[in-house]
């Protein structure tokens, strides 16, 4: 699982541009290209783009994201993505 460092990851139910930029150009092509269960694993630094997020009943626990990868076999994949509070 993704564990980001942020004061919250949803801001009135929605991810803030920033974070879903980071998100889909940093951290999700990285943390996909190691996984075994990543069908595109082999190919090139994947193309990702968040679909829908949506919160869980923990309160500042994880969203459970819905995105997609880009290419010439698009795949869609469903995981969640944990928040770490970050300091005042």
């Amino acid at each position: 699982m993704i564990i980001l460092e942020a004061d919250a990851l949803l801001v009135d139910g929605a991810l803030p541009q920033e974070a879903k930029r980071q998100l889909e150009q940093h951290y999700l092509p990285v943390y996909l290209v190691q996984r075994r269960w990543f069908a595109g694993k082999n190919s090139r630094r994947p193309a990702v783009k968040i679909t829908n997020v949506f919160p869980t009943s923990a309160k500042d626990g994880p969203i459970l994201m819905v995105f997609r990868t880009e290419g010439n076999t698009p795949q869609s994949y469903f995981m969640p993505v944990g928040v770490k509070q970050t300091a005042d």
